[in-house]
């Protein structure tokens, strides 16, 4: 049976795509993040470590604990912050410093919370199931602070330092706006508190928590810098990221048998201007429309992706509900309005550059 007249079932598909979800490139501004995290984490410490020694001077007297700090990371979606954010935890996790039981750094989403008694729940969590799901039940007498020292307690025991808070931009999109401010003040009391250092990750709204509350504002990290916003096709430096990475995982995708072949996403000047113009700089872009094309491709019998494939599924993802959810209009159609001439002329240089170089 010829590779075209294979037929696949739903089952062997989804094997097939989970086999690409495990595929996990380092984000060419990784290190961006790794250092941040880590730099947070240092200085964090040194705040929480005085606190334990003014708190034992005071021999249980109340001290006002250091406050501590909040730094931004922002990025479109699709750019690849939780992926990003996770490798660099997981790294973290398997460090022989981390002792074990620790959770040094601990991951909340904000996709859901509509209340900064929700938010305060989803915190507990993962330190202790039976407060988070008593705060959740609890209907009279509840006080921000008296969580928040509930909070205190259980970081301290898993020697908690960073919260990172992911989605943090779907706390503006709930109860008209008004549900920012309250979160704002939430998450300025956590780090006033000296409770943790806060990684508010999210989309460029992100910002708009820090002119809610100037407390908030006052705390936020400006002497370091993560950003994952999309690459400009116009940077040399920013066009050696993208298509490397793209190379990357398609080799990846033959080398973990995704696909039997590789359809050549970077090969030509109009190949890399299409795929450009396609994902407008968002690397997580690429990485769903082939995750898509995967299963058309599989659904037609073939192993391996055509051009077809990732028109099709580029023009399904992008009509979706999912544009609206990325709060924009829809992207640039390479496929259908052709490929942006700005786009082309700037890719053309890396063409023109790599000819003139000696064999």
């Amino acid at each position: 049976m010829s590779e075209k007249q294979k037929k696949f079932t739903e089952d062997e598909i989804a094997d097939r795509q989970a086999i690409f979800d495990e595929i996990h490139l380092r984000h060419p501004r990784l290190d961006d993040i790794r250092k941040c995290t880590k730099a947070l984490m240092a200085s964090t410490n040194k705040v929480l470590a005085r606190d334990e020694q003014r708190r034992a001077a005071a021999r249980g007297r109340p001290i006002k604990s250091g406050e501590l700090w909040v730094l931004p990371i922002i990025g479109p979606s699709g750019s690849m912050k939780s992926t990003s954010m996770s490798i660099v935890i997981d790294e973290i996790y398997a460090d022989k410093e981390t002792p074990e039981g620790d959770i040094p750094v601990l991951i909340v989403t904000m996709r859901g919370v509509k209340s900064p008694k929700a938010f305060q729940a989803s915190i507990l969590e993962p330190l202790d199931r039976k407060q988070a799901s008593e705060l959740r039940k609890q209907t009279n007498g509840y006080h921000e602070d008296i969580v928040n020292e509930a909070i205190r307690v259980q970081a301290r025991k898993y020697n908690t330092r960073i919260l990172v808070i992911d989605e943090a931009h779907s706390i503006l999109a709930y109860d008209g706006g008004k549900l920012g401010p309250q979160m704002a003040r939430c998450i300025h009391g956590l780090v006033n508190e000296g409770i943790f250092s806060v990684i508010l990750m999210g989309t460029e709204k992100v910002e708009r928590l820090f002119k809610m509350d100037d407390e908030l504002k006052s705390r936020k990290v400006l002497d370091m810098k993560a950003d994952l916003s999309r690459f400009d096709v116009a940077k040399a430096e920013d066009r050696g990221y993208f298509f490397g990475f793209i190379d990357r995982l398609e080799s990846q995708m033959v080398k973990d048998g995704v696909v039997t072949r590789k359809l050549g996403l970077v090969h030509s000047v109009e190949d890399r201007a299409r795929l450009f113009d396609m994902a407008e700089g968002i690397l997580g872009t690429v990485s769903r429309i082939l995750r898509l094309a995967i299963r058309r491709a599989m659904q037609n019998g073939r192993e391996f992706l055509e051009w077809k494939d990732i028109e099709v599924c580029f023009q399904t993802w992008n009509g979706s509900d999912q544009t609206g959810q990325r709060g924009k209009k829809p992207n640039h159609d390479p496929f259908k309005n052709n490929i942006r001439q700005e786009t082309l002329d700037a890719v053309a240089l890396d063409a023109k550059k790599k000819q003139k170089e000696p064999a």
